[in-house]
């Protein structure tokens, strides 16, 4: 019969209960709730509190007569020999021997005397009661004659492994404690079947290794750092030769004859073996002529382009073979600021970059377009750009009034900004403007350092709009703009035309210094680049990418249809092609 159920708490032999010896044949129990009909049950020993019946015990430690306390793991293999034992002698003796077994376990015999005063329950498992334990007992003592001998072995295998697993009691022998450790470590550590796999959805297996897996694919690139990346993997550190270091130990002595001969080599640019006659004098190469229809550069050299570069050239045969003879972009008052226009890009001008020569001011505006839809996608708000079809020398000439005008409506349209890049042509040289707002400066990239009257003209221009855009514009402006030349950057070499390329790179690079280091006043290239045609290649691939895809594709942003749209007052003005021969 159930009493009541709790926790039984370990008791050492030596142990004390309140300061008090433990008396024999009793352990410590925790009460947790007891049965309605047993509540005036007397304990043999007060409580802790002076408790002396067993409602007051809830949650209090007593103590209790240890054969009393049955546990919820022992419960069925203690009381399981004990019933069989007293009606086995009036019913048949000889079901006994097959019960020899279990026999030799002593501390189990009296737990066939429960039934005689009440018992408690066991901790914290009410399920198990004593009156559902004689029930398994009597199968087992009659399983043995009744079922085939396959299921008499089985229960016997069951029988011996219920033996074994048995606790051993509190007062055991050693010898019983030690193969009860050994039995249990033996048991604990048996080698353990292989679990059996759940079957997964291969979608869900491939979403979870797709989690775990490191990012294999590589950020894009564009086709700017994909062309400098190109370059500087290939590069190798050049050895210097016997008599080619630097430094000399003693250095060469050089007469009146020998810089004369040393002056003239370099004005022509012979070499040494040419001059003796050993090696042939080059002559120069005519210069490959553009034709409507054929290539853009000579046959030889059409495996060599670069991706974009060569795309370009199978969509120009196609389109030039129709008789078409420019190319447009469709240009939104959001991107220029000043309505909706067509930029129009002549074949020929991009013949010329093919060759390395001079930029067409509408390659220029392209560029300018490209960097406009970079800072977008960036989300970079900081940074304007002027068109420079709008303000160039030759507009200025024409248009002088004009283009006052729209200089001073691209800068209160943009007052809110805090870098303006205008890249400007003046006397067919190209230089970049950039305008500081809030430090009311203008500073002036120039790739060949020219005399600063060079810029008298465009900064009267300057001047006179910065003084209508501050009867505008609220805001602390100075009363005039100052002025900034000289800047550490790329230079060209005196006698190409390649300034364009130049100011490119000066905008492409500014245009990352502002977002990261807002140092403006030298410009950052790489440092590994050893010549400056590593860069000049990757502004063709990356000017020839964008026109690829963002122009002549149907998908691009400022793909232009042919539909006629709505141009401003200011767009009628006659487009120039001014170029940039320096």
């Amino acid at each position: 019969m159930k009493v009541a159920s709790g926790m039984a708490i370990p008791t050492d032999p030596s142990g004390t209960y309140h300061c008090r010896p433990i008396p024999a044949g009793y352990s410590k129990v925790e009460v947790e709730l007891v049965e309605g009909a047993y509540e005036d049950l007397e304990l043999d020993y007060p409580g802790g509190d002076g408790e002396t019946h067993l409602r007051d015990t809830c949650h209090a430690i007593i103590l209790w007569r240890r054969r009393y306390i049955i546990l919820p793991g022992r419960q069925a293999a203690s009381c399981a020999p004990s019933p069989p034992a007293p009606p086995s002698p009036p019913q048949d003796p000889a079901p006994s021997p097959p019960h020899a077994p279990p026999a030799p376990s002593p501390p189990q015999a009296p737990a066939s005397t429960p039934p005689q005063d009440p018992a408690p329950t066991p901790p914290r498992a009410p399920t198990p009661t004593p009156p559902q334990a004689p029930l398994p007992a009597p199968s087992k003592s009659r399983a043995p004659p009744a079922p085939p001998p396959a299921h008499t072995r089985a229960t016997k295998k069951a029988k011996v492994d219920a033996a074994k697993n048995k606790d051993p009691g509190y007062d055991c022998m050693q010898e019983e404690l030690d193969a009860y450790v050994a039995s249990e470590v033996k048991r604990q550590f048996k080698p353990r079947s292989p679990e059996k796999k759940i079957p997964i959805d291969p979608s869900v297996r491939n979403f979870f290794r797709g989690m775990s897996a490191s990012a294999k694919e590589a950020i894009k690139l564009s086709d700017y750092e994909r062309t400098l990346k190109k370059a500087s993997s290939g590069k190798s550190k050049p050895v210097p030769q016997l008599g080619e270091q630097p430094n000399q130990e003693i250095e060469p002595l050089v007469t009146g004859k020998e810089m004369t001969i040393e002056q003239f080599i370099t004005d022509t640019g012979l070499t040494t073996y040419q001059l003796l006659g050993v090696a042939p004098i080059e002559k120069a190469e005519v210069k490959y002529m553009y034709e409507l229809g054929k290539p853009l550069v000579k046959p030889e050299l059409l495996q060599s382009l670069p991706t974009q570069m060569y795309k370009f050239r199978q969509l120009y045969m196609e389109m030039s073979a129709t008789g078409r003879e420019m190319i447009g972009a469709r240009i939104r008052d959001t991107d220029f600021l000043q309505g909706d226009d067509i930029l129009w890009i002549n074949f020929r001008g991009i013949y010329e970059l093919y060759q390395l020569d001079a930029l067409d001011v509408s390659i220029m505006s392209c560029w300018i377009l490209m960097e406009i839809q970079r800072a977008r996608r960036r989300r970079v708000f900081d940074t304007g750009f002027i068109d420079p079809r709008k303000v160039n020398v030759a507009m200025l000439d024409q248009y002088p009034q004009e283009t006052e005008d729209n200089l001073v409506h691209l800068l209160k349209a943009q007052h809110y900004k805090t870098f303006i890049l205008l890249p400007y042509n003046t006397e067919f040289h190209w230089v970049l403007l950039l305008f500081d707002l809030e430090a009311c400066t203008v500073n002036v990239y120039d790739s060949m350092d020219k005399k600063e009257s060079t810029f008298d003209k465009v900064f009267e221009l300057i001047d006179r709009a910065w003084y209508r855009f501050r009867h505008l514009v609220r805001g602390k402006w100075r009363e005039r703009l100052r002025r900034k030349f000289k800047f550490p950057c790329a230079k060209q070499k005196q006698g190409t035309n390649l300034c364009g390329y130049y100011v490119c790179e000066y905008c492409h690079c500014l245009a990352d210094q502002i977002i990261t280091t807002r140092e403006l006043d030298f410009i950052r290239m790489r440092d590994n680049l050893t010549t400056h045609k590593e860069f000049i290649a990757a502004v063709e691939e990356q000017l020839m990418g964008f026109i690829n895809e963002e122009i002549l594709d149907p998908k691009g942003e400022f793909y232009y249809d042919g539909n006629t749209i709505h141009r401003s007052l200011a767009s009628e003005l006659a487009a120039t092609t001014t170029t940039s021969k320096s």
